[in-house]
């Protein structure tokens, strides 16, 4: 990655809108909205702003949540971020949710052990998955 490369991740699976921009080299932020049925139509305005200082020709690549969550909320995201990196021919990686959830605190945590986590849903219901470090520590089993 060069020194002007940043990357971007959009997650838009709640009725939250969160964007997160890292250099990974300790030049990183991030910022979280609570929009709820008004995402679609601010997550462009909020996108624009946050991305400042940076333009979009300094970054490298684009994650975006998948899901679980909701329908509508999840496509504006995916949408949005396959239509960026389209257009800035960069790469686009889509990310669970729950996993992302399940790495960061077994990562805090560097344990092996199982864990299960969960997100609520609509109706009282809620997004449940289990995950495990793999043998190799490089990622998640489900």
């Amino acid at each position: 990655m060069s020194a002007s490369s940043y990357a971007l991740a959009i997650h838009t699976s709640s009725p939250d809108l969160g964007l997160a921009i890292s250099h990974f080299s300790g030049d990183a932020r991030s910022q979280v909205w609570n929009l709820g049925r008004d995402l679609s139509t601010h997550l462009h305005i909020h996108l624009a702003a946050f991305l400042q200082p940076q333009s979009w020709s300094d970054l490298a690549f684009l994650a975006v949540a998948k899901g679980p969550g909701g329908f509508t909320g999840t496509r504006m995201g995916v949408v949005t971020a396959r239509t960026l990196a389209q257009q800035l021919e960069i790469p686009l990686f889509a990310v669970s949710t729950l996993e992302a959830i399940a790495w960061s605190t077994l990562q805090a945590s560097n344990s092996p052990a199982t864990i299960a986590v969960q997100m609520q849903a609509q109706r009282g219901e809620w997004f449940v998955g289990m995950y495990q470090r793999s043998l190799d520590g490089a990622g998640l089993i489900s």
